[in-house]
């Protein structure tokens, strides 16, 4: 490969920090790729960047605080570091910037293309997901997607892992250069080797309905509530396990219940396990999504599955028999394919979701297309 690229990731909160190290980790040190990543306190990418790499990477410390999200809300944070994002690849011969968390910094793309050096954008969410945050949020998320918004349009390369969003950026953009991978595995070596109980899982030995991720309005918490709470059949037999941090639907919160089992908060790569190989089957009745890699955990873990059918999941599960799809937004449909799943034989899906892990989410294949990528760019 003629193009020497520099990775460059900007944060390791709100599910990034696995993203970015499960792709990174496919790679050898042989390649013609380099990495900065920017860490906080938790020290997430040095931690899970695999050693051999670090030889290639820049850690740089960056508090997450209230300064800081000023900084980059208004640009200072971006102004300081393009400067060392420039210097850089002035100083390291560097080719190709390849954004992996996406791009806010409005002047970037074109003060890296005055150096004669090319970019390529992950795109993430081309559209902003359902959101009932406070206001300042929400107007922080609108700004920060304008920002994006801007260097998609300035940049002439740009990638996404979601085949829907695929085929909407080619029609957008019809004379750039639109690449597609597929969404890594989420699945870290600390995810896969992790032992620790959940405190809140020690000594409950009733079978559970899992839901794992952090929470959000579009991942249809509410929905998976009502449905689990109505159907009696279900709810006497199981518990029902909600993990992961943030606002809690009312609905939810307000419950007090031996069957309901909330772990509202950061979860650990060590329990993520326990919770998976624990449970009787995994939900996620979400209300939209562009891209995501929650099928990976579930697929590795081999739990039998039951989505939303929301384009970007129904586009994954199709026929593969890796998964149930019920009507989004069908509290009754959810409830029903809840009861089909937990009464049919589960083997044949458990098989399909190990070639189906084995087939997409090897470090070979996203390798392999990464580098096909980079060594297309104009």
């Amino acid at each position: 490969m003629k193009e020497k690229v520099l990775i460059i990731a900007h944060m390791s909160f709100s599910g990034m920090g696995p993203y970015v190290s499960e792709i990174v980790n496919t790679l050898s040190p042989d390649d013609n790729v380099y990495f900065i990543f920017f860490d906080m306190e938790d020290d997430y990418f040095r931690k899970n960047v695999k050693p051999e790499l670090h030889v290639k990477s820049e850690f740089i410390r960056f508090h997450h605080g209230f300064i800081s999200k000023a900084d980059f809300l208004f640009g200072y944070y971006s102004a300081r570091y393009r400067k060392k994002l420039l210097s850089y690849c002035k100083r390291n011969g560097i080719t190709l910037v390849h954004f992996i968390n996406g791009c806010t910094d409005t002047k970037a793309i074109e003060k890296l293309k005055q150096i004669g050096v090319k970019s390529l954008i992950t795109v993430h969410d081309l559209h902003p997901h359902e959101s009932n945050k406070a206001f300042y949020k929400v107007w922080k998320y609108r700004v920060l997607a304008m920002q994006e918004k801007r260097n998609f349009m300035a940049c002439q390369n740009l990638v996404t892992n979601s085949r829907i969003q695929l085929e909407e950026l080619k029609a957008m953009f019809p004379s750039k250069n639109i690449f597609f991978h597929e969404f890594p595995s989420l699945v870290s070596k600390e995810i896969a080797e992790g032992e620790e109980i959940p405190v809140e899982l020690k000594g409950k030995h009733m079978k559970y309905i899992l839901f794992f991720g952090r929470i959000e309005e579009y991942k249809g918490i509410d929905l998976l509530y009502k449905a689990y709470h109505s159907s009696t059949d279900i709810n006497k037999q199981y518990a029902l396990v909600i993990a992961g941090k943030g606002s809690l639907p009312p609905t939810v919160r307000k419950q007090e219940q031996e069957n309901l089992i909330l772990i509202n908060r950061y979860v650990k790569d060590t329990e993520v396990a326990y919770l998976y190989r624990n449970s009787a089957l995994v939900v996620y009745p979400y209300i939209s999504a562009t891209q995501s890699g929650v099928l990976s955990l579930a697929f590795y873990f081999n739990i039998p599955t039951l989505v939303s059918d929301i384009p970007y999941f129904a586009s994954l599960v199709g026929d593969t028999g890796t998964a149930f799809l019920f009507k989004t937004k069908d509290k009754e449909d959810l409830s029903k394919q809840l009861n089909n799943l937990l009464g049919q034989n589960q083997e044949l899906m458990k098989q399909c979701q190990r070639d189906y892990y084995e087939k997409y989410y090897s470090n070979k294949s996203i390798r392999n297309s990464l580098l096909t990528i980079y060594a297309n760019t104009k």
